[in-house]
């Protein structure tokens, strides 16, 4: 992992257990890979979320 990603990711504390549905999850984490500019990996997700 890149050196600033992972300061990135040491910063965030951790967070809780969500009981929201997978779908609703894979559309957060995909909103996040685009913005911290893991394209390959969002548009991945992307698949995931709405395989067409």
């Amino acid at each position: 992992m890149q050196d600033r990603l992972k300061q990135l990711l040491d910063q965030l504390p951790q967070q809780p257990q969500r009981q929201d549905s997978t779908h609703a999850q894979l559309a957060d984490l995909h909103a996040f890979a685009n913005r911290l500019g893991l394209y390959d990996a969002a548009d991945a997700i992307k698949m995931m979320i709405n395989p067409k």
